[in-house]
């Protein structure tokens, strides 16, 4: 299985409240559930990111250098997602010019004018 993104904001949670139990309250999931998905994430890369017999919970030399990566990823994908919903909001960049009947004329026969123009000068 791989690392997906939710794992990443499980070790940043742990991290940050030093508590599987207040992490999982964060993450609104059963701790169980965090717990085996940090567990999928340390035998994924065979390392130790928690020292979990210790209270509060401690980070080992690894897992701190890969929490702070993870901090970043989390932050990178956090502005991605905002920066995307914000795009869904935007015009798709079209010009749209409204002119009125009597004016549009003018300015077609204008065009039209200027094009026969250019067209017998080209000849």
């Amino acid at each position: 299985m791989a690392m997906n993104f939710n794992q990443l904001k499980y070790i940043v949670s742990v991290d940050k409240h030093r508590s599987f139990a207040r992490a999982a309250d964060e993450c609104d999931i059963a701790q169980s559930t965090l717990s085996k998905e940090i567990q999928r994430l340390e035998k994924e890369f065979g390392i130790i990111i928690f020292d979990r017999p210790r209270f509060p919970i401690s980070t080992t030399m690894k897992g701190a250098d890969l929490i702070e990566q993870a901090k970043k990823i989390v932050e990178e994908q956090r502005l991605f997602v905002e920066t995307a919903r914000k795009m869904n909001n935007r015009p798709d960049r079209i010009f749209r010019l409204g002119i009125l009947p009597l004016p549009a004329r003018i300015f077609f026969l204008f065009l039209w004018l200027l094009w026969q123009k250019n067209i017998r000068s080209y000849r």
